[in-house]
């Protein structure tokens, strides 16, 4: 069987429609499926698995194919991302490249969860500095504990710091998954240029069913592009917790609209309204 990941908009009749040419190709989604109904709302993101042999008619599926034509008929196209999902998976990654990399800076000091040194030595001290200065969390891991310890207390360990509470951890969900600006993009392609301050995380959905980028402060200066398929009108909406070193949304065609204040030292934009610009803070 082959795997097939849903998009926003779509329902079992427009994907059985997508894959075999006919929306009979139903009952084999159905087969292969055995959580899904004629009823169950498919979510972007969903893995649908399906038989790749079984085309009902391959002169519609080669026609769509060519022609690029979904058929999308669900009740969802926008608000079908789950940003705590997709932010706390894309933080988990980015952390667990960062324990990597401190690894690999300093050898023999942090290994399979475990600090393999019981002393507060130059390299210990290092990595948890490493650590506390890119790591992106609630506070709340171990590890972040430790380094904390480390670099304001002068302590090895995790006496001093209690676990933040289940409110505590919300409010900082609640935190990094704040919508920051809504743009009404117009045409084919958009681009956007940032660069974050340390810590930063940055989602961009870009209101297409494509899955969001993330990006983080460590990205460095960073530009990019889309491409969508066909003209209209695509709400892009950026997500995160950030400062900011440079924004730059000079290649938006469209309008946008900051949902809150957002510090920023090198501002460049195309549109001229104090009503709209005043969320951005020019910071010298």
């Amino acid at each position: 069987m082959e795997k097939y990941i849903a998009r926003s908009g779509e329902n079992i009749f427009d994907i059985a429609i997508n894959l075999s040419g006919s929306i009979e190709g139903v009952f084999v989604l159905l087969a292969c499926n055995p959580w899904l109904t004629i009823n169950t709302e498919i979510g972007h993101g969903d893995e649908i698995y399906y038989e790749e042999s079984y085309i009902v008619n391959n002169d519609v599926k080669r026609w769509m194919e060519e022609n690029n034509v979904k058929a999308r008929n669900g009740h969802h196209v926008y608000g079908y991302v789950n940003i705590e999902r997709v932010m706390t998976e894309s933080i988990d990654r980015y952390n667990s490249n960062v324990v990597l990399s401190a690894q690999e800076k300093w050898p023999g000091v942090y290994e399979d969860g475990k600090f393999l040194t019981t002393s507060l030595t130059p390299d210990t001290r290092a990595f948890l500095q490493y650590i506390r200065t890119n790591y992106i969390g609630s506070g709340s891991t171990e590890l972040e504990m430790y380094a904390e310890n480390c670099v304001s207390f002068g302590r090895f360990g995790t006496d001093g710091l209690q676990e933040p509470s289940i409110d505590e951890q919300a409010m900082w969900l609640e935190k990094i998954t704040a919508m920051k600006i809504v743009i009404n993009q117009i045409g084919e392609i958009t681009a956007i240029t940032a660069k974050m301050d340390v810590g930063g995380i940055m989602v961009i959905d870009w209101g297409d069913a494509t899955y969001p980028e993330s990006h983080f402060s460590t990205d460095g200066e960073f530009t990019t592009e889309h491409n969508y398929v066909g003209d209209g009108i695509h709400k892009i909406i950026i997500y995160g917790n950030f400062h900011l070193e440079k924004l730059d949304l000079t290649e938006i065609n469209g309008t946008y609209y900051p949902t809150s204040a957002i510090p920023v030292k090198d501002f460049r934009t195309n549109i001229n309204n104090e009503t709209i610009n005043k969320l951005i803070l020019i910071q010298q």
